[in-house]
């Protein structure tokens, strides 16, 4: 008798918890919920019925970029063409409920599986039945591994020609004489480079230490946080576009 009392007890706690925990979930999540099915059924124009003509789209992946009205819904238009696959799990809410926090995850059709899916914290501020703004940030780690497959390619600056590998091996000439050459991982945002035998201005095993900020997918720029060669032969910054055939 004594242990049935003690189920009993354990299962109304069970369900007095899950009862907490629904009631602090927000009405207006409902409306993140549909703005969430309806872009992954690919239904732009249901999508946009949840959606004001000035609303505000700001993402954080590979670069930061924002958006607001039509540029905005030509966004949304994008991420319907792209198969963008959208699931949302309540985090917090704020403002009675009109600013909802969640944890995110999206499937893209042209994004390699081994990206996949992308992690994102979003924040959505909701009013009635509309969504006016979104802000999506992808996790740290995510947006280092974009990052290492974005780099990789021909980037000129100044005269000089930055070749980044896949493999994770670069190369620095001008014209065809080489400079330097080494390995480079990327964490935190921060490019590690180190020098190999191969390198003409500096010793192997120098490190170098440079922020990556990306203003699009051909361009970016890295910050000098700590030079690779004793003389300082980098400035402070490098821009950096990518080179096409």
């Amino acid at each position: 008798m004594g242990r049935v009392v003690v189920r009993c007890l354990l299962a109304v706690g069970v369900l007095a918890v899950c009862a907490f925990a629904l009631a602090r979930v927000p009405a207006q999540f409902e409306v993140v919920e549909r703005f969430a099915a309806r872009l992954s059924a690919g239904n732009f124009m249901q999508l946009r019925m949840l959606l004001p003509s000035d609303v505000v789209l700001t993402e954080h992946d590979l670069f930061l970029r924002s958006a607001a009205g039509p540029a905005a819904h030509a966004r949304f238009r994008e991420l319907v063409a792209e198969g963008a696959r959208l699931e949302v799990l309540f985090e917090s809410a704020s403002a009675d409920g009109a600013v909802i926090v969640t944890r995110e995850r999206m499937w893209l059709d042209e994004m390699p599986e081994s990206l996949l899916p992308l992690r994102s914290t979003g924040v959505y501020l909701v009013e009635g039945e509309r969504v006016l703004s979104i802000t999506r940030v992808l996790d740290a780690d995510q947006r280092d591994a974009l990052m290492s497959e974005a780099v990789v390619g021909d980037w000129r600056s100044s005269g000089f020609v930055f070749r980044m590998h896949a493999y994770g091996g670069y190369d620095l000439v001008q014209g065809t004489r080489p400079h330097d050459s080494g390995e480079y991982t990327i964490e935190a945002g921060v490019m590690r480079v180190v020098s190999d035998e191969q390198t003409t201005v500096g010793r192997p095993g120098d490190v170098g230490l440079w922020r990556v900020s990306f203003a699009n997918p051909d361009r970016h720029m890295i910050e000098k946080i700590e030079d690779m060669c004793a003389g300082g032969r980098h400035g402070p910054t490098v821009h950096l576009w990518r080179m096409t055939e």
